[in-house]
């Protein structure tokens, strides 16, 4: 079992809605396995409403994640906001492809939501993590690391000497006149 892990105990709870708010903090992104995620700190909100055979979650979410940036590898917090749902049904089989919407024992007493809220703002992060270009502040990358990167690039002249000097580039340079 996880030290941090979020769930709602709905056994005890009356049919209707329920309000529930979790804050996150650095140790919930560490617990989990492989994730992008290290430091961060969010608050979920939860609308929480009990029916017989099911239960439908509403979640509204807003804070800031450390993530590192795919550029010059430092470390950037983004902010994060957003929402979600999720429909848990009382079922003793999963019928569903749908991620919004799970199936539990109907003999379950709690909801573990550690992972879907996890996933929930990681799905909020972009695909290409370029913290710069996502907050338009270019003072936020390492600019040693950009400097050593620059360094690292073939520039176009000497690719073009060394193209020159080496005879098979030349061999091959001559089929392409062949038209």
């Amino acid at each position: 079992m996880r030290k941090n892990a979020i769930k709602i105990f709905f056994s005890g709870l009356n049919y209707g809605l329920h309000h529930f708010k979790f804050d996150l903090e650095n140790s919930f992104f560490e617990q989990i396995e492989n994730s992008l995620i290290k430091k961060g700190k969010a608050s979920v909100y939860v609308d929480f409403t009990k029916m017989s055979a099911l239960m439908q979650l509403h979640f509204k979410f807003n804070g800031s994640v450390q993530i590192e940036c795919d550029r010059c590898l430092g470390e950037v917090f983004i902010p994060l906001k957003g929402q979600d749902e999720l429909i848990v049904k009382l079922s003793a089989e999963d019928f569903t492809d749908n991620p919004n919407i799970i199936a539990i024992a109907p003999n379950d007493s709690e909801l573990d939501l550690t992972h879907f809220i996890y996933e929930m703002i990681a799905l909020q992060l972009p695909i290409k993590c370029i913290p710069c270009e996502i907050l338009n502040d270019f003072s936020v990358c390492d600019s040693n690391m950009l400097k050593k990167l620059e360094q690292l690039i073939p520039h176009s002249e000497n690719t073009k000497n060394e193209e020159t000097e080496n005879s098979i580039w030349k061999e091959l340079n001559k089929f392409k006149n062949l038209n």
